[in-house]
């Protein structure tokens, strides 16, 4: 299976990667819900849900339920609510995806919305990645340049001693809101983003939920190289990378090292990236230039994962390689 996505027809033409068909939302006792089947799932996979309704931030739950025996295991994930993390030998529940462990020939996605209303105005990404990094060689070879995009520079460090290490998320979001002319105000936006089931600002579907409350639409993607990128940053679509490197790996940063942080890239150039770090001390130096080499084992090697994420002005979709 690769990454799947379903909008409704307005909303297909916003989001920059072609979408399948528009989803059979059915009345259920919470809201509406739809299933989904799914082709094999591999193992090593991690599968990340997202659902972006604009100007909303509609609780969701998402159930995969393994058809390929006669008796069917199910699991559940619900991002905002406080839930139990299960870890079975097929496939383990986390706070924002379902890790899967043992091959799926067969499963259903059940994906189920706490809404009065039937949704009419939505995009749904199933989204796929390795859930372990699979590191490669840089092409040095291939240069992808594009457009050096200029964002408003926003620091997480302003905040608060108990807030600043803990909002990457929100403030990447801040500064694409902004990008935009989106923002309303940056502390109802953190507390949007914050999921008091575990404690966290950062849980993926929450802080696209957020942003989509504000008029973005967008997902969680996986990315493998950079040609989609620089067709991204083409079209003025700026990326939240997910990245991760330990201490000397990437040069220039305002962190010596980091298991997960958030960062918005805004230009590829010919040996370097142009990257909004918000884990700089102030404004003025969140603008930062990292070696292209060094970026690429940071993020793409570490899954790839960014958030996309664009406001509902029609576009036509990218070609995925």
């Amino acid at each position: 299976m690769q990454t799947k996505r379903f909008a409704s027809k307005s909303i297909a033409k916003c989001y920059p990667f072609p979408c399948l068909n528009a989803l059979d939302w059915e009345p259920s006792s919470k809201g509406f819900r739809v299933s989904i089947p799914l082709s094999s799932l591999e193992a090593g996979q991690m599968l990340v849900p997202c659902l972006s309704i604009p100007y909303s931030m509609t609780r969701f739950s998402v159930q995969l339920t393994d058809c390929s025996h006669d008796t069917h295991n199910h699991w559940l994930i619900s991002p905002g609510t406080a839930g139990h993390q299960e870890d079975h030998p097929s496939v383990s529940t986390h706070i924002d995806y379902f890790h899967i462990h043992q091959f799926l020939k067969e499963a259903i996605l059940v994906v189920e919305i706490y809404s009065d209303v039937r949704p009419e105005n939505y995009l749904l990404v199933l989204a796929l990645t390795q859930s372990a990094p699979v590191p490669g060689v840089f092409n040095t070879a291939r240069k992808y340049l594009t457009t050096q995009l200029d964002l408003p520079s926003c620091s997480q460090m302003v905040e608060s001693k108990a807030l600043r290490d803990r909002i990457c998320s929100p403030t990447c979001i801040q500064m694409l809101l902004e990008y935009h002319g989106l923002l309303d105000d940056r502390h109802s936006l953190i507390a949007d983003c914050f999921d008091s089931s575990v404690n966290l600002y950062g849980v993926w579907p929450v802080n696209i939920n957020a942003a989509s409350k504000r008029g973005l639409i967008g997902a969680i993607e996986s990315f493998s190289e950079f040609k989609t990128v620089s067709s991204l940053l083409e079209r003025n679509i700026p990326l939240i990378c997910s990245i991760r490197f330990d201490s000397g790996q990437l040069q220039n940063a305002p962190l010596d090292k980091t298991s997960g942080h958030l960062v918005i890239l805004a230009g590829v150039g010919e040996h370097s990236v142009r990257v909004y770090d918000p884990a700089a001390n102030s404004p003025e130096t969140v603008l930062r230039s990292y070696a292209i080499n060094e970026f690429h084992n940071a993020w793409i090697d570490n899954n790839g994962i960014a958030y996309v994420l664009v406001p509902c002005d029609p576009g036509p979709a990218i070609n995925v390689q």
